[in-house]
């Protein structure tokens, strides 16, 4: 089992749905809903989706490396929704265009940084966030 998924079991990452980090959401949301009412999101180090779960979006994009997040996560999956379970964002490779990408602490955990975001920039159109 590696670490991360050991971290979650051991409920490591349980905070991150409680209200005291309901800020940091509402944030990215306010951020998103500037884009659009119902943006095309990628959330890269999604979790079980606690993102999607509290904003509006025309598609959400969920990618994170945790096998029991993804699992919790996509039972909530449907056409307007996925989530995609990867090593590490350096090796997702999304064939959309979206409206907002999000690293929510994410890029923290990745060990080759500025290459994923080189390599996901191209799904982010001129006017995205």
């Amino acid at each position: 089992m590696k670490d991360s998924e050991k971290r979650y079991g051991s409920g490591r990452w349980a905070y991150m749905n409680e209200f005291a980090e309901a800020h940091r959401y509402s944030l990215i949301i306010g951020c998103s809903e500037y884009r659009s009412k119902f943006p095309r999101v990628l959330d890269v180090g999604c979790g079980e989706g606690i993102l999607q779960q509290r904003m509006a979006y025309a598609k959400y994009v969920g990618v994170d490396m945790n096998a029991e997040a993804i699992r919790l996560a996509r039972a909530r999956a449907d056409e307007r929704t996925e989530f995609v379970l990867t090593d590490a964002g350096e090796q997702f490779q999304p064939q959309n265009l979206f409206d907002v990408i999000v690293f929510n602490e994410s890029l923290y955990y990745m060990k080759i940084q500025p290459r994923c975001l080189l390599d996901i920039a191209p799904t982010l159109p001129r006017e995205g966030l």
